[in-house]
């Protein structure tokens, strides 16, 4: 069985421009781990399916055809594949509207039995991770009564007393000077896998979920099975933010809706 240092798995949606970039991008940095590069297109259309699929046999990187049964669905069937197939230490699922600004190998030492989220910047320098430091289950009520409702003002409370809790996290962090701490939740775009994570939480994704939410979903099942995530700022990644889900004709509002609740009665054990 072929090894590598890392396999990245990418789902795609139309979106080839955002691939390039970041197969590009690979290419192009001091990268010092041996990779390899899976891509599931999850469908759109001949068009797209065709210059993608064109695009990973010019590149070297596998390529898998799937139907769009949304992102936690690909996810697992790259995964899958690459447990199947490769021998490797770390396991990165990220977006294709992601690129690398600093990545070094020997900043994920000791970090193997965790999940690892990067410093991710946005296009206007928004820091996305952590997605949550700590367990909210008061704000988190609070959203899930909001989406249940249809009371925008309570899904907007509970929005705000995360974005008040990140705020001063941060804040402190940054002061601390450190460059890893243990988070609760990270971010979707760019999360990196120990194999052991991979191994302990396989299927990684909820295949009932959709689209969105999966982070929450992940770090519940993270702390079902006692494995840390923790955030590494020496890990830096650009996120150009929801390339594919621009190309999306989906409403998107409601489908948000639906994983929100989807994955609050799941795990609040809340029958209808």
């Amino acid at each position: 069985m072929e090894k590598f240092d890392v396999i990245f798995c990418v789902v795609t949606y139309k979106n080839y421009n955002d691939l390039t970039e970041f197969i590009d991008s690979l290419n192009n940095n001091n990268i010092n781990f041996s990779y390899k590069i899976i891509v599931v297109n999850n469908f759109a259309d001949e068009a797209s399916l065709n210059s993608i699929k064109e695009l990973c046999t010019s590149q070297n990187c596998d390529f898998i055809e799937n139907e769009n049964n949304g992102y936690s669905h690909g996810n697992n069937l790259g995964i899958e594949y690459a447990q199947l197939n490769y021998s490797f230490e770390y396991l990165i699922v990220c977006n294709p509207d992601t690129t690398i600004k600093q990545f070094d190998f020997n900043n994920l030492k000791g970090q193997e039995k965790k999940i690892i989220a990067p410093e991710i910047i946005c296009l206007n320098g928004k820091r996305q991770n952590p997605m949550y430091y700590k367990y909210m289950p008061l704000s988190e009520k609070i959203v899930y009564l909001g989406y249940k409702n249809r009371k925008k003002h309570l899904l907007l409370l509970g929005l705000l007393f995360n974005k008040v809790t990140k705020f001063l996290h941060t804040f402190l962090f940054d002061k601390s000077k450190k460059n890893n701490k243990k988070i609760y939740a990270c971010h979707g775009s760019y999360i990196i896998f120990s194999h052991y994570a991979i191994d302990r939480l396989f299927p990684v994704f909820d295949e009932g979920i959709f689209l969105f939410c999966e982070e929450s979903d992940l770090a519940m099942k993270a702390k079902e099975k006692d494995i840390d995530i923790i955030f590494n700022k020496d890990i830096i990644v650009y996120h150009k933010e929801d390339g594919s889900m621009s190309l999306s004709s989906k409403n998107l509002n409601e489908i948000q809706r639906k994983s929100y609740l989807y994955y609050y009665e799941k795990w609040h054990k809340i029958i209808e």
